[in-house]
């Protein structure tokens, strides 16, 4: 990164991180696929939109 910034004709554009909650409770979201009829080929499938 450092390099990249060196150069003239490049422009690096200063992107700010989002502040993580500490507060957030990993163990809340246990549920999230209760009651869902969904498998890993499924999801898989959905998610790079391959149809067969």
């Amino acid at each position: 990164m450092q390099l990249i910034k060196q150069l003239d004709f490049v422009e690096v554009e200063e992107v700010k991180k989002k502040k993580v909650s500490a507060n957030y409770d990993f163990f809340s979201s246990a549920g999230l696929w209760k009651n869902r009829e969904i498998d890993a080929k499924e999801l898989r499938k959905q998610a790079w939109n391959i149809s067969k």
